[in-house]
């Protein structure tokens, strides 16, 4: 296997140095393809288990070609290791279950999620790109993307506007605010009578507005 360079010498340490806290905390290195060669910048590629105790590897960004294998014994374990971190760029979900694959692939805080791949979306035009956290604002490609390179305004004109007072604002009175829950009656409630009770509170309100509330 061919492993490229490090960009430079810091994130070669780097990596040296998240490898070094692993190993001296607990893990262990399951196996190491390449060369470490440090005036190349080469560092071999390396799979890592978590073993016990708190790892920089963990919870940092690992520029360097390093796996980190973690267990968990629960989804829910496992949704809150990925979210701990202070980053959230791209996840993967490797399962043969699908359901269960987008049931968990819905809580992890990535802005790119792939089931049963990996670092496939950024060249899927049609896809935004970005991430949550410290893993950066906004996105790229996509509709999104195009809503980033526009300036959005928003035009407001009261139809009630000859009103001597606007209905939303303080201070209510102990009849506006009842009626203005025959409003929230009057969308969400599943009974009939209190739909027609709260419709009947909503036409006092606007009809009393034109005096004053």
């Amino acid at each position: 296997m061919d492993i490229g360079a490090l960009t430079t010498r810091d994130q070669y340490d780097t990596v040296k140095s998240q490898v070094a806290d692993a190993v001296k905390n607990g893990a262990r290195v399951l196996a190491k393809v390449g060369v470490d060669d440090p005036a190349k910048l080469l560092h071999p590629l390396m799979i890592i288990d978590r073993g016990k105790g708190e790892k920089k590897i963990s919870r940092d960004e690992v520029f360097g070609p390093i796996i980190f294998l973690d267990t968990f014994s629960s989804e829910d374990e496992a949704i809150d290791k990925a979210n701990s971190t202070i980053y959230g760029l791209t996840a993967s979900v490797w399962s043969k279950n699908s359901s269960r694959a987008k049931r968990l692939a819905s809580r992890l805080d990535a802005g790119s999620v792939m089931i049963n791949d990996h670092l496939m979306s950024h060249g899927l035009a049609e896809t935004h790109w970005g991430g949550y956290r410290q893993s950066g604002i906004g996105r790229s490609h996509g509709e999104m993307g195009f809503y980033e390179m526009t300036q959005s305004k928003v035009v407001v004109q009261d139809l009630l506007d000859r009103m001597p007072k606007n209905m939303w604002w303080y201070p209510h009175s102990e009849k506006l605010y009842s009626r203005l829950k025959g409003i929230l009656d009057v969308l969400y409630s599943a009974n009939p009578l209190k739909k027609i009770a709260g419709l009947g509170k909503v036409i006092r309100m606007f009809l009393g507005g034109l005096k004053k509330w």
